[in-house]
């Protein structure tokens, strides 16, 4: 499912498929969304002035999704830790100057090697525990591959 929400646009993975699925589309994901604003930049350069610089943020706990509203006014939305979470550690690949931030559930649940990314604790607003984070500076070059993943959020 995908959604805005604000000027962030929201990706939930895991739908229609397994937990450790779920947490490898979407770190597979990260490659794909690099390489497309990497386009977009090149496109704009002129326009932006320079390059156009992002954050990701991935959090692998749970959800709940559906239609709300009433009628012909209805929309898909999505809400739950995973989202406020994850909303919390876009925020803060801004402070760190890096690109992506995925919390450790992510990693242990998606099977991942997170031996190359740094691990930090980040302390989130609104959450008493701290969460184990893996910082990805930049995603251009940083081992992150999406070749044979399917990255579809479902």
């Amino acid at each position: 499912m995908l959604f805005r929400s604000g000027d962030a646009v929201v990706a939930v993975f895991g739908q229609r498929t397994d937990a450790r699925t779920a947490c490898r589309q979407a770190f597979a994901s990260l490659a794909l969304i690099a390489r497309n604003l990497d386009r977009l930049s090149d496109l704009l350069r002129n326009d932006l002035g320079g390059r156009l610089r992002y954050g990701i943020g991935i959090d692998g706990s749970s959800t709940v999704s559906g239609e709300i509203g009433f009628g012909d006014h209805t929309t898909v939305t999505a809400f739950g830790d995973a989202l406020s979470v994850a909303a919390r550690l876009q925020d803060l690949t801004k402070e760190l100057r890096c690109e992506a931030l995925i919390s450790e559930t992510v990693m242990r649940m998606g099977e991942i090697d997170a031996a190359r990314f740094p691990l930090r604790t980040a302390e989130l607003r609104g959450f008493e525990r701290p969460v184990p984070v893996r910082v990805i500076r930049s995603l251009t070059g940083s081992g992150v591959d999406a070749e044979g993943d399917d990255t579809s959020p479902g």
